[in-house]
């Protein structure tokens, strides 16, 4: 007798796995084929190039979120 086992309802798990799955190949593939990209527009860089580009992009971005974040504070009007 089942007085207590809980009656088993399909949910359709299998198809919503190969629907996350097919986004998630998508997405990487896609993040792929922009890192090769960005990997051959730099191929010719010199590693100190390339470190001033990370620095002067750490110093575009960070400045923006902090006066971002100044402003939100109600700092900047």
């Amino acid at each position: 007798m089942r007085f207590w086992r809980k009656k088993r309802v399909d949910s359709g798990f299998a198809s919503d796995t190969r629907f996350w799955s097919a986004v998630k190949g998508g997405i990487e593939s896609r993040m792929r084929r922009m890192a090769a990209y960005l990997d051959r527009k730099t191929l010719y860089w010199n590693r100190g190039s390339k470190l001033i580009a990370l620095v002067l992009f750490c110093l575009l971005f960070g400045s923006v979120c902090l006066w971002l974040l100044m402003r939100a504070m109600g700092w900047f009007k």
